[in-house]
This record gives C-alpha cells, structure tokens and sequence, in this order.
C-alpha cells in the first residue's frame, strides 16, 4: 500500500519493495486481515497558492523573451491541449527535451527550436541567453541544462534571469542519492505538480483577462524552415544517423499512429514531429546505456491493444545490454518493432575516450580500444530472432529501412514482433 502511494503521488517514481528472505520462507502464522484500500489512498493534488499564481503571472507580463520548459508533465491529452493553451496566452517560447516524454507539440508554432537533445546546442544556448523568464515545469535537471548554456554553476553564479520552479522533484531526494542533480535558484519555488498549476494559471489569465503578444517571440525563426532532406550515403555503406532519424520521421508521418518507445544517444531533434502525448514516451534520467530494452518491453505492454504501434529506435550497445528482456516480449505476445541504429561499437564510451584523449595529449585514434564491437560484428537479428522475434537481413541504406519499417509493421499489426538491423555511421553522422 505505501508502494502504490508512492507511485500515486508526484513525480511517480517507481518503488522497489523488497521482502527479506526469512519473511518470504517463513509460515504465515495467525490470521491475515486486509483493511480497506481506499483508507490508505494517495494524498490528494498539491496545488501553488493564490499568491504563487499571481507572482507568476506577473512575471509574464513584465517579459520580452519568456520560455517555457516542458518537462516532466502528463501524457492526459487534456493536460497537453492545456499547455498549449497556456503559452499561446502567454505568447512564450517552449522548449522540451528528448530526455521526456512528448510534452508540447514540436510543430507549434511557439516551438521556435527542434527538441532539445542530451546537451543543448547552439540554438538552445543563445534562447536560454535570450529568456529573461523561464518557467520550469519539472524539467530535468535544469541547473545542469542552464549550466551548459552560460558556463557558471547554477549553485553557485546562478543566471540573472527570473527562474519560477514547479516540480514536486524535492519530494524524492535522499541522502544516499545524487538523483536530485544540482541545486537550482528560483525566484518563485512552487512545490506542486507542473499540470495542476498550468490549470490554475489558466484559470487566473482569463480572471485576470490577460494577453499577450510579443515581436521577439514573433522574430524567432521557425525550425521547421530550415529542415532538409539529409545527402544519402553511397550506396551499400552505412547511413549516418541523420538519415536514419529522417527515414523514421517518414514512416511515423501520415495516417500511422506510431509511439516512439525510445531514441538512441545523439539523435537529432530536427526530425522529431510529436504532435500528440503518445507519439513519444522518452528515455532514461541520464546518458545511460542499456535500459531501452526494457523501455520497450515495458511501452509494448502498456500500448497493447491501444491501437498504436510501439517502435523503438536504440544503439547496438543499448540493445546488446538488454536484448535478454525481449524473451519477455514474445512470452507475453506483445507487439513489438526495434530499429537497431548499429554503428558496432559502444560509441558513446568511445566518443568519452577521444575527448579524455585530446584532454591528456593522448592518441585519439586509440578510442575504439575496448569500445568497437566487431571482428567479428555481431549478429543483431540472430540474438533478436532467439528471442522470438522475427528479421531480415542487415541493411544500410535509407530506403531499404523505410521498406523494413513497412515489413515489420505488417508483422507488428498481426501481433508480432519485428528486428531491424540498421548499419550507421557513428555521431558525427
């Protein structure tokens, strides 16, 4: 029971419940009473005060750049026609990261910047520059984000920007446990769940008849303008990963209802298009190598008879830590597409070995020592099938993965489970 409120009450971290070995052994002695559930239900919806909302909203009206950091919200599609409506009153810009799950429509026209990726580039650096409100709903780890944008420890030179922090995050810090990342300043620090104060503030803008509409926001360009169709690689040799993201952005356009269960390291905001809350469901915390499996498995389940189709795009090396959890999949007749964005090699560790190399005067060309997984290459499809699943051959071009895709949805759609070896090129592709 204390396991279920957990899970119940925000940020809705999973639970570990572990049972001592001598209890699990032991012979249940004397009667075994169940009180009734509903007694030890889950606190109920923490809300900001009226105060918080004002200052909030006083905030927005002062500012020429405001941004609006999508993070850990909700997928209830009402909760996301929410958002929507909250920056368009507040004509911000907003920002959400590949770290989450799909929080705001990519293609909105507030959306000025592609998704951000693990570590902001460019264009994110000079908006966070630019933004003299940010509104955090639950982002991850924003010190360290804003860290990487203006150089200075967050906990220590924090931005001159005003900070207004929503996430109930604090709650699950432990003193064992760093997960809580960096200590962020705030100028309004609101302990409550990112959706219900959206809804307030909603409710005190139309009180308040508040509009907004701001030149800067308007000057912004749009990312969908620049996009263009990736060079194709040469035939027969591996695409770069830009090609890969572009050629799956293809198959998940149109009339399909696909949910992108996961995407690997490094993949490129520009092609991601989430239009709805399921269109994707994010990835783990951190940089980690080897939970997208489970990811998959895990969305498969809860996706199932949903109509939607789950892919999961991840690394050889992520898949290679987890392949065993696919068993699960065709145990349990979950349907299941993987794209395996194969460039041999656990390259996010080798990426890491050539800028210690550079750092310490060392030869970079050493950074595939203990990294590269080939001679001889391993056989993606035959660990898949051995799982239950069913494959191809390897492929390397754009269109042979586009007619891949098309051959694993018919097997998906029929309540199967599809693998795709996809040969890449490393991130600089």
């Amino acid at each position: 029971m204390r396991a279920w409120q957990i899970t119940q009450t925000p940020p809705h971290g999973p639970v570990y419940v572990c049972l001592d070995v001598g209890m699990q052994e032991a012979e249940i002695e004397g009667e075994i009473h169940f009180p009734p559930a509903e007694r030890y239900a889950p606190a109920r919806e923490v809300a900001a005060t009226d105060d918080d909302i004002d200052r909030i909203i006083d905030a927005f009206e002062s500012a020429k750049m405001p941004v609006i950091m999508m993070g850990r919200v909700g997928c209830d599609p009402a909760e996301w026609d929410n958002r929507i409506a909250l920056v368009e009153a507040l004509d911000a810009v907003a920002v959400s990261s590949l770290h989450k799950r799909a929080a705001f429509p990519t293609t909105h026209a507030n959306h000025k910047l592609p998704i951000s990726p693990e570590r902001p580039g460019e264009a994110h650096t000079e908006l966070m520059k630019k933004a003299d409100v940010i509104l955090d709903l639950d982002w991850l780890d924003l010190g360290g984000y804003l860290r990487l944008c203006s150089g200075d420890s967050q906990s220590q030179k924090p931005i001159s920007s005003t900070i207004i922090k929503v996430s109930m995050d604090s709650t699950i810090a432990g003193g064992w446990s760093a997960d809580y990342q960096a200590l962020q300043a705030a100028d309004v620090n609101v302990l409550a769940r990112p959706d219900t104060v959206v809804k307030q503030l909603l409710k005190r803008i139309a009180e308040r008849k508040v509009t907004a509409s701001r030149a800067a926001v308007a000057a912004l360009p749009h990312w969908t303008n620049s996009v263009k169709q990736p060079e194709a690689s040469p035939a027969g040799e591996p695409m770069s990963l830009i090609e890969l993201a572009w050629t799956v952005n293809e198959f998940c356009e149109g009339s399909r209802d696909v949910t992108l269960t996961r995407l690997p390291l490094g993949y490129p905001g520009g092609f991601c298009r989430f239009e709805n809350p399921l269109a994707y469901l994010g990835k783990d915390a951190g940089g980690a190598v080897g939970s997208g499996p489970g990811h998959a498995v895990g969305a498969a389940l809860a996706l199932k008879d949903s109509g939607r189709l789950p892919v999961a795009v991840m690394g050889d090396g992520d898949f290679l830590m987890g392949v065993n959890a696919f068993w699960t999949a065709s145990h349990m007749e979950l349907p299941l597409m993987v794209v395996v964005a194969n460039n041999r090699s656990y390259f996010n560790d080798e990426a890491h070995q050539e800028r210690v190399a550079v750092i310490r005067d060392r030869p970079p060309q050493n950074k595939w020592v203990g990294q590269r997984l080939d001679q001889p290459p391993v056989d993606i499809i035959a660990l898949a099938v051995a799982q239950g699943f069913e494959g191809n051959e390897p492929i390397t071009d754009a269109d042979q993965l586009l007619a891949e895709m098309e051959r694993g949805e018919k097997v998906v759609k029929a309540g199967g489970r599809y693998i795709i070896d996809a040969r890449r090129t490393g991130y600089e592709g």
